[in-house]
């Protein structure tokens, strides 16, 4: 049986690596690629496509925003590539939905592949689809996680919400802590975190960064910019109701008259 199979994702390394592994694998062909959310879909309407290998962290259209725009009739098996997203990697494992860490190894690769094969010939796609809309609904609907090991400040971020990410810096992957991020502001396909002195990139979209933050503590002032509001300490008005933030280190930023629902109780006029 020929597999036809579709990746998808933005870095043409990972793309090129996942093409290169299915070359390997007589039966999935024709492999097509796609450099955005937005190729996929249009390639997914055009034609039928038996498995996908989706990027979960894309600029513009994440790999979730694929699936929740794309008709449920025309959507294929998925397994999902991602880097650093923690709390998507628990949601894969509860749902028991396939996905990959990148960097993608062979054997991982094959293991992923062999169930395909195994859900596409036992046609258990439905039951496995049925997986992947419940996680789809709970990454939409963040719930309250599960207890953890380590202890957490009794003001931790509120359950749900991210608590950390991973970046990469000097080499390494590092955790950066919620509490330590100062604001947040886009960098073409990324996102700054700045904290203190340091800038690191998350490859990831402002709009889905602003729903993993706790709206308690982090506040979109800007399209640009979301403010960590225990940072802040003075305003300043500018002009046409517009205001600019000045955060404990030093910065002033500036705060949109369009997000002004989202920050004036920052100002106290809630």
């Amino acid at each position: 049986m020929s597999i036809r199979t579709l990746i998808v994702d933005d870095e043409p390394l990972a793309r090129d690596n996942l093409a290169w592994f299915c070359d390997r694998e007589p039966d999935l062909a024709p492999v097509t690629l796609c450099a955005n959310g937005y190729e996929a879909l249009d390639r997914l309407r055009a034609e039928a496509v038996d498995l996908m290998f989706l990027d979960v962290q894309m600029p513009r259209l994440s790999g979730f925003e694929v699936l929740g725009q794309l008709e449920q009739a025309r959507r294929p098996l998925v397994v999902f590539t991602t880097a650093f997203d923690q709390y998507a990697i628990r949601a894969f494992e509860v749902n028991a939905v396939d996905y990959l860490l990148k960097p993608i190894e062979e054997a991982g690769f094959r293991r992923a592949t062999e169930r395909a094969r195994t859900r596409l010939a036992s046609r258990a796609v439905a039951e496995y689809d049925r997986n992947v809309q419940r996680m789809l609904a709970e990454i939409r609907t963040p719930k309250p996680a599960e207890p953890v090991a380590e202890a957490e400040d009794a003001d931790a971020t509120s359950p749900g919400y991210a608590r950390r990410f991973m970046v990469k810096s000097a080499g390494e992957l590092v955790y950066v802590d919620v509490d330590d991020i100062d604001w947040l502001e886009t960098a073409g396909n990324y996102v700054e975190l700045h904290v203190g002195p340091r800038t690191h990139l998350l490859r990831e979209t402002m709009n889905n960064m602003e729903r993993r933050l706790d709206p308690k503590q982090f506040v979109r002032v800007h399209r640009r910019i979301i403010l960590n509001a225990r940072r802040v300490v003075s305003f300043k008005p500018c002009f046409r109701g517009e205001f600019l933030a000045r955060l404990d280190g030093g910065a002033e930023l500036k705060m949109s008259r369009r997000y002004r629902a989202g920050w004036k109780w920052l100002l106290n006029e809630a």
